[in-house]
């Protein structure tokens, strides 16, 4: 497999570099008194596409405030309620397992159960587990699945030993420090009515926001994401899980062969695997869940590393699957195409580098300018995303518009700090097999997203809008 996805990213590169160079020394787009970088066709496809969401969007709000005007608020009786099973994994979360399974408990459903996965805990999470256990003998709706000592590690497999425990015909998954208000499900089971959707992903929100710089860019990044899903979802594209907050129905679990125990990023990879075999994913942008955001650059480093590194294998094993699939829609395989371009931008702006400088030392004067314009490519890439960011950010907090271009502000320079510089060494990881094999790395939670907390209000996605 590794050898396999190795061959495929060296294949994908190759591809990029020989269009580079095409566009760079051969194409009519290179005139004397014309040489665009050819990273800027790039970055005018991806700054299209989201232009193109975001039309979607506006003209989706516009539709529903004509329906509204004409006729009133149209409401359908939903007559869809499956039994739920909610599975919550957890490793050492003592700091939050006990407000996270208060809140489940909590909601308000008319059939469902909760299950408790402690993957071999060594904090007191087993202890105050127990304690829950006692507390709700008498409901019949949790339970507590403590797994072997030699069972192997890492979210996917988790939850697939869980699957087999539990009966419900929808499978919710929330992370340990997860958050929801009582009314999540009967707001997001109806969007599992149709056939052809396999899941639904609630918008995340990130609830200690106010705590540092850090914490602020990823809720901003957030809402940006969100914006992004929602708008992928009106177009039928590849809308996304994202792991806390989702709903899978267990047959198109058991169409796909549940979660691959392979992946370190489960809710992108079963993404991809439910488009292959003909699955939809709608996002419930007005439906949240808060999540605790990471408050030091290292570990967000390390989170983003296994996002990416997670992300670019997946592209590599299912791309050529989604692009041949009889039964991917066109809209769906475009989008696919149109985000692995976005992630290859930081590796496509260094081989664009790589081709002019070897027109330089060849003696092409011309070129000189030329570099300076494809370096101002990665800033100018960031300038056009911003609009866009502004729009989601308003969307979801309504600031003043002087508060959304600071906030766009922030997750461009935070954009550069860490996401540019990880996709590129994930790339050469990949490649050249650099550093150590990637695992599942559990993320530290500190208690901030609780049923017993409260809850910032002034934060991206305080107020269900959109």
């Amino acid at each position: 497999m590794e050898r396999m996805l190795r061959v495929r990213l060296f294949l994908l590169l190759a591809i990029s570099l020989l269009v580079i160079y095409w566009i760079e020394q051969k194409s009519p787009f290179q005139q004397e008194w014309l040489h665009p970088p050819a990273t800027l066709f790039a970055v005018l496809i991806v700054v299209l596409y989201c232009g193109y969401l975001t039309a979607a969007f506006l003209n989706d709000k516009g539709k529903q405030w004509l329906v509204r005007w004409r006729k009133g608020q149209i409401t359908h009786e939903n007559t869809y309620w499956p039994s739920v099973s909610v599975i919550i994994p957890a490793y050492n979360e003592a700091t939050v397992i006990e407000s996270t399974v208060m809140m489940a408990m909590a909601l308000d459903y008319p059939s469902y159960d909760v299950l408790v996965v402690d993957d071999n805990s060594r904090d007191a999470t087993p202890e105050i587990l127990a304690s829950l256990s006692q507390r709700f003998a008498t409901s019949g709706r949790f339970k507590v699945l403590t797994r072997r000592q030699e069972a192997a590690h890492g979210k996917s497999t988790v939850l697939n030993e869980a699957l087999t425990h539990v009966a419900g015909e929808v499978i919710v998954v929330f992370d340990a420090d997860g958050y929801v208000e009582p009314d999540f499900l009967r707001r997001t089971i109806p969007l599992l009515a149709d056939e052809e959707v396999a899941g639904v992903q609630a918008r995340k929100l990130i609830s200690n926001a106010e705590t540092n710089w850090w914490t602020r860019c990823q809720a901003y990044e957030y809402a940006f994401d969100a914006h992004i899903q929602s708008c992928r979802s009106l177009v039928q594209g590849a809308t996304e899980l994202r792991g806390n907050g989702q709903l899978v129905k267990r047959q198109a679990l058991a169409a796909v062969g549940g979660w691959n125990e392979a992946s370190v990023t489960d809710d992108l990879d079963l993404s991809t695997r439910l488009h292959m075999a003909g699955w939809d994913i709608q996002f419930a942008h007005d439906v949240t869940v808060w999540e605790e955001g990471i408050t030091d650059f290292i570990s967000l480093l390390r989170q983003r590393r296994r996002w990416a590194e997670g992300s670019l294998i997946r592209y590599l094993q299912f791309m050529g699957g989604v692009l041949f699939a009889g039964n991917v829609s066109v809209r769906t395989k475009i989008d696919l195409v149109v985000y692995l371009i976005n992630f290859l931008f930081p590796l496509w702006l260094v081989l664009d580098y790589g081709v002019m400088l070897a027109g330089v030392f060849s003696g092409d004067p011309s070129l000189k300018t030329h570099m300076l314009l494809s370096l101002a490519m990665a800033p100018f890439l960031i300038l056009l995303f911003m609009p866009t960011i502004c729009v989601a950010i308003y969307r979801f907090t309504r600031p003043s518009i002087s508060e959304s271009i600071i906030g766009a502000t922030f997750v461009s320079i935070y954009i550069s700090l860490v996401w540019f510089p990880v996709v590129f060494w994930v790339v050469l990881k990949v490649l050249f097999r650099l550093g150590h094999p990637l695992k599942w790395d559990k993320t530290a939670h500190h208690g901030h997203a609780s049923a017993e907390t409260s809850l910032p209000t002034a934060l991206p996605g305080s107020r269900s809008v959109g």
